[in-house]
C-alpha cells in the first residue's frame, strides 16, 4: 500500500483562522489533528489584521506541531470577487483567450492588480466559467502572514474549498442543495446543481449580530460578542418557549432579525440563480460556518425556507485519527474549508482555483528551471575544464596565433579606416540629396496648393470670380519673391499684420504667406463672392481640409483687414474689380519642405 502523504491545511476567516493536518492517499482523507484561533475585535472594522493572522497561524503551528512545510489555505469570501460566466459553445482551445477576455470586461478592477483563475464548466448546454479574483495587495498582506511558518503551495477561495469538501462527503446527494455558510464578517451562498455550483457572498455574519446585541443594549463590542455567545438564541416566530427571561427574550430578538437579513438575501439570491442562470430552487439545505451552531439556528432556517435543512458535516467520508473523534464530530460543520483544502492533492477536485501570489509564481518559475540550470552550469563547467587543459596543453600554439591575430587586426584596421572614410562621403552625398529632393518636392507642393485653391474658387463663383497672381511672401511681407502681375502696383493692400508679423529680429527671407490678387465680375451677386472665398479657406484650414493654411482665430475674427482687401466700383464703371488678400501658411506643413529627411509627398 502506498504511504499516505501528510497534508497541512489552513483557512483564514475574518474572526477566526483554522488549522489542521490531515494524511491522504488517492481517494482517502485522515483527519489527524485540527485547531482554531480566535482574532479578537470587530472583525467588520476598516483595517488590515495582517498582524493577529500572522500571531494565529504561529500559534496554530505550535499547537499542531508543524512548521516549514508547503500549505495549502483559502482566503475568506468577502475578500474575492467571483463571477458565472456563460460563454458561446466553441472548441476549448478557443476558450482561453475568450476567458481571459471576460475576464478583463468582468473584474471590476485593473486586471493586473488582481491575482485571477478560472474554472470551466462544460457539462451545460453552453459552457460557463466561474471567474475568482482577489486584489494583489490583499493577497500579499495575507501570504505574507503565512510564509512566516510555512511555505504556500495553494491559494483557494473558501466558497470553492466548501463546495468542494460537498462533493467528496456528499456524492449520493442528488437534489438541489444549498450551502448556508455563516461566517463572522459574512454568509457564503453555495448552490449544488447537479454538476453545476454557483455561488455569492452576502455582507451579514456573526459579527453584524454582534454589532446589533452592542447598539440595541448600548454596550461594546467585546461584551456583545460575549452575551451572544453565552445566551444567544435564535427565536422562533414570537416569544422564546419556555425563557421567562426578558433580557434573553429581548436578546433572541435581535439575532432573529439579524438573520432574517440573510433568509432575504438567500431568497433574492435563489430568484437570480434561477432566472439569470437558469439553475433550479435547493431542495435541501445544510448549515455550516462558526455561527450556524447558535442555539435554534437549524429550526430558524426551517422555518423561513419551507424544505429539509442540515448541518453540513466535513467528516462523512473523512477517517479520524490520533485526535478526539467527538470534538471533531461537534466541530463538523466548521471543518469543510480545510477538508477541501486537502482534497486538492488526494484526488481530482470538481473546482481547482489557484489564486497563487506573483512572488509565489516567480518562484515556482524558478524551481522548474533549476534542473536546466543545473545541467547548464555542469555543461558549462565541463567546457570550461576542457579548455583550460587545452590551453596548459598549448601555450605556445596560443601565443603564436595571438600573434597572428595582431597581424589581421592591423589589416582589418586599414579597411575600417576606409569604410569610415565613405560612410563620411556617403552622409554629406545624402545631405545634397535631401536638398534636391526638397526642392523637388516644393515644387509639387506650391502646384498643389494652387490647384486647391482654384478647385475651392470655381465650386463657389465659377466664371464670377478668378485668381490672377499667386504669389509667396517672406516673413516681411514687404518685399515680393516673384514679380507681380500688375506692374503698376509697388505696394500691397493687405499688409502682413502687425500682431502677427515677427518683431526685433532681422527678417530671413523664407516664405511665410501666400498673396492672391484676383478679379470679380461687377455684379450684386459677385461683390461678396472674395469675401466668401477667404471665409472657405479658413474654415476648411480650421477643420484640417485643407492643410496649407493655418489662421490665427482672435486675428481673423478682430482684424480681418489684414487678410483681405476688396475694390468696388460705383455705378458699374468697369466690368471687373481686383481684390487682394493674404494667406498665412501652416508652419508644420511647410517647414517639411526645408528638412533635409524630407520624404516625397
Amino acid at each position: 500500500m502506498a504511504e499516505k502523504k501528510s497534508l497541512v491545511t489552513l483557512n483564514i476567516g475574518s474572526q477566526r483562522v483554522g488549522m489542521a493536518r490531515l494524511t491522504g492517499g488517492k481517494g482517502s482523507l485522515t483527519l489527524r489533528g485540527y485547531a482554531f484561533a480566535e482574532m479578537p475585535g470587530d472583525p467588520s472594522a476598516e483595517g488590515s489584521r495582517s498582524p493577529q493572522i500572522k500571531d494565529a497561524v504561529a500559534s496554530l503551528a505550535r499547537q499542531l506541531k508543524v512548521s516549514r512545510r508547503p500549505i495549502r489555505y483559502g482566503v475568506p469570501g468577502q475578500a474575492v470577487f467571483t463571477r458565472f460566466v456563460k460563454l458561446p459553445p466553441m472548441s476549448e482551445d478557443k476558450l482561453k483567450d475568450i476567458i481571459q477576455f471576460e475576464a478583463v470586461q468582468n473584474v471590476p478592477f485593473p486586471i493586473d492588480e488582481v491575482s485571477w483563475d478560472s474554472q470551466l464548466f462544460m457539462g451545460g448546454e453552453e459552457p460557463e466559467v466561474a471567474l475568482v479574483a482577489i486584489k494583489s495587495e490583499v493577497l500579499t498582506e495575507i501570504n505574507d502572514a503565512v510564509e512566516g511558518k510555512f511555505i504556500t503551495s495553494t491559494v483557494d477561495a473558501a466558497p470553492m474549498a466548501l463546495y468542494n469538501a460537498f462533493r467528496f462527503n456528499y456524492p449520493d446527494v442528488r437534489k438541489t442543495a444549498l450551502l448556508i455558510d455563516i461566517g463572522s464578517r459574512s454568509t457564503n451562498l453555495i448552490y449544488i446543481d447537479g454538476d453545476r455550483v454557483f455561488t455569492r457572498n452576502i455582507m451579514v455574519g456573526g459579527a453584524a449580530i454582534t454589532s446589533n446585541i452592542g447598539k440595541e443594549f448600548q454596550i461594546e463590542y467585546e461584551e456583545a460578542e460575549a452575551q451572544k455567545v453565552q445566551n444567544g438564541i435564535v427565536a422562533l416566530g414570537g416569544n422564546v418557549a419556555g425563557n421567562a427571561d426578558p433580557g434573553v427574550e429581548a436578546l433572541s430578538q435581535v439575532i432573529r432579525t439579524t438573520m432574517t437579513r440573510v433568509h432575504g438575501e438567500v431568497v433574492r439570491t435563489t430568484n437570480m440563480y434561477r432566472t439569470q442562470q437558469g439553475g433550479n430552487a435547493p431542495e435541501i439545505a445544510y448549515l455550516a460556518g462558526g455561527s450556524a451552531k447558535l442555539p435554534y439556528m437549524l429550526e430558524f432556517f426551517k422555518e423561513k425556507l419551507g424544505i429539509d435543512v442540515e448541518y453540513f458535516n466535513a467528516l462523512r467520508k473523512v477517517e479520524v485519527s490520533g485526535t478526539d473523534a467527538a470534538a471533531a464530530a461537534k466541530d463538523a460543520h466548521a471543518l469543510g474549508e480545510l477538508v477541501g483544502l486537502a482534497l486538492r492533492d488526494t484526488n481530482k477536485c470538481a473546482v481547482e482555483i489557484d489564486l497563487i501570489p506573483e512572488s509565489v509564481q516567480r518562484q515556482r518559475d524558478l524551481n522548474k528551471k533549476k534542473p536546466y540550470l543545473f545541467t547548464a552550469a555542469l555543461c558549462l563547467l565541463g567546457a570550461l575544464a576542457a579548455v583550460m587543459v587545452y590551453f596548459m596543453s598549448g601555450t605556445t600554439k596560443a601565443s603564436a596565433l595571438a600573434d597572428e591575430l595582431k597581424a589581421e587586426q592591423g589589416k582589418l584596421q586599414d579597411i575600417d579606416d576606409a569604410i569610415k572614410k565613405q560612410d563620411s562621403a556617403l552622409t554629406i552625398e545624402s545631405e545634397r540629396f535631401g536638398y534636391l529632393r526638397n526642392a523637388v518636392n516644393g515644387r509639387y507642393y506650391w502646384l498643389n496648393m494652387l490647384q486647391e485653391l482654384n478647385k475651392i474658387q470655381t465650386e463657389m463663383g465659377g466664371d464670377r470670380i478668378w485668381i490672377t497672381e499667386f504669389e509667396p511672401v517672406p516673413i516681411n511681407g514687404r518685399d515680393p519673391i516673384t514679380q507681380s502681375l500688375f506692374a503698376a502696383r509697388t505696394t500691397s493692400k493687405v499688409p502682413v499684420p502687425s500682431i502677427i508679423e515677427e518683431k526685433g529680429v532681422e527678417p530671413e527671407l523664407l516664405v511665410k504667406y501666400v498673396r492672391l490678387r484676383g478679379l470679380y465680375h461687377d455684379t450684386p451677386a459677385a461683390s461678396s463672392m472674395p469675401d466668401k472665398f477667404l471665409d472657405k479657406i479658413e474654415a476648411m484650414s480650421r477643420e484640417g481640409t485643407l492643410p496649407f493654411f493655418k489662421f490665427d482665430s482672435v486675428t481673423f475674427q478682430q482684424d480681418r483687414a489684414s487678410f483681405i482687401n476688396v475694390n468696388s466700383g460705383a455705378g458699374g464703371s468697369k466690368l471687373a474689380y481686383e481684390w487682394e488678400m493674404l494667406l498665412p501658411l501652416n508652419e508644420v506643413n511647410h517647414k517639411i519642405l526645408y528638412s533635409p529627411n524630407t520624404l516625397a509627398r
